[in-house]
């Protein structure tokens, strides 16, 4: 059952709580899927560099992306996404997020970059892209290989050296 059919009942009940147990914490499945989301996103960070506060390079945030461990979190960042294109009120609380995360990144460009929104949405861009890893099984790689190739992209991307 995906997003468009699932209820905020079907959910309590699936993890075994009531309808009102989860309208105390959400008013929407939007807001649900949402905020799960954000912990999935906070996970992937976490994953690679403890917190967005500790980022040196955006090369440690891609490397939370490809982490094997975290592949629900990147398949959740899927869906989220994908719900999102045709939940409105899912879209704006998307959108509101990448704004705010977006601050929080500008300090990981380089002085040159001239247009940081662009490299920003593209970096978020890529990020997304990264949660397709296990769809790309057939392209075999070294682990260690791929995320050094990626953090030297994004890196990059960023203005870094």
């Amino acid at each position: 059952m995906g997003f468009d059919q699932v209820t905020l009942a079907d959910i309590a009940a699936r993890a075994d709580l009531t309808p009102a147990a989860v309208y105390n914490h959400f008013t929407d499945k939007a807001q649900l899927l949402f905020e799960a989301g954000r912990r999935a996103l906070e996970e992937l960070t976490a994953g690679a560099v403890g917190s967005l506060a500790e980022v040196r390079t955006a090369g440690e945030i891609a490397a939370g992306y490809l982490s094997p461990e975290l592949a629900s979190q990147r398949r959740l960042l899927l869906q989220l996404h994908q719900a999102s294109e045709r939940d409105e009120d899912l879209r704006a609380i998307l959108g509101a997020w990448h704004r705010r995360s977006s601050e929080d990144l500008r300090p990981l460009l380089g002085p040159d970059v001239e247009d940081p929104v662009a490299v920003l949405k593209t970096f978020y861009l890529v990020l997304l892209g990264l949660c397709h890893l296990e769809q790309l099984d057939a392209l075999a790689v070294p682990p260690a290989r791929l995320t050094s190739c990626v953090g030297e992209t994004v890196d990059r991307l960023l203005g870094g050296t």
